[in-house]
């Protein structure tokens, strides 16, 4: 399959990555929407349509197209060596939490260890990233982004890069206040018994996206650095 843009995601596994991934509606692993559950009251479908094609994941690079001359594979050979030195990063657990208006799982405890772990990654693989065109410079700078941020996108193609590295699993597009509370009400006891704890990026994933937008796994690899 040929993909647009590449990424650089955390992606859950075993009975977390599978309720995430039916949460969702799309399970990148299989590259394939994923049945969704019926909760009374809450429109999973619609509440999940921003989300979905990223699939049930964190953030560690965001989206970037290749630079030119560069292929898949080159990129497949610079993660394996990038990825091969790194060691695990660990959090105290992961917790349900309304954030900026959406619902998303995030660390508890030091993060110090994961934001290092996403600095080094967006370092290592910078060479193969395509700048910025002018369009996206102009577009991603419509945000109300700080000084910093506005250093971080035109060095590194994103804002939220470095100190301003944010991990969470995004669960939602944005809520009310009210609808915050009803769908944090019927989630929790569907994902809350199968967050970890303590809580381990143990794994880093090579994701494409497709034509249609949707974001598949590629390849992955363990972090036994």
């Amino acid at each position: 399959m040929n993909f647009g843009r590449y990424a650089i995601y955390f992606t859950p596994q075993g009975q977390l990555g599978a309720r995430g991934a039916a949460w969702l509606g799309w399970d990148s692993a299989q590259g394939q929407p994923a049945p969704q559950p019926d909760f009374p009251g809450v429109d999973l479908a619609r509440i999940t349509q921003k989300p979905r094609r990223y699939g049930f994941h964190a953030t560690i690079m965001a989206p970037f197209s290749l630079r030119a001359g560069q292929s898949q594979g080159d990129l497949i050979a610079a993660c394996a060596a990038a990825f091969q030195g790194l060691a695990a990063a660990q959090a105290d657990g992961l917790r349900l939490a309304v954030r900026h208006g959406f619902l998303a799982l995030i660390p508890t405890g030091d993060q110090a260890a994961i934001r290092a772990l996403a600095a080094q990654v967006v370092t290592d693989l910078a060479p193969l990233r395509a700048p910025l065109t002018p369009d996206q410079q102009e577009r991603r700078s419509r945000a109300n982004l700080t000084a910093q941020q506005r250093h971080n996108l035109a060095a590194w193609g994103y804002p939220y890069v470095m100190d301003d590295f944010d991990f969470h699993i995004t669960l939602t597009g944005r809520l009310g206040q009210a609808q915050c509370v009803d769908v944090l009400t019927a989630l929790a006891p569907f994902i809350a018994p199968h967050l970890p704890n303590p809580f381990r990026v143990a794994k880093l994933t090579l994701m494409g996206e497709d034509a249609d937008g949707f974001f598949h796994q590629i390849t992955d690899w363990p972090l036994q650095g």
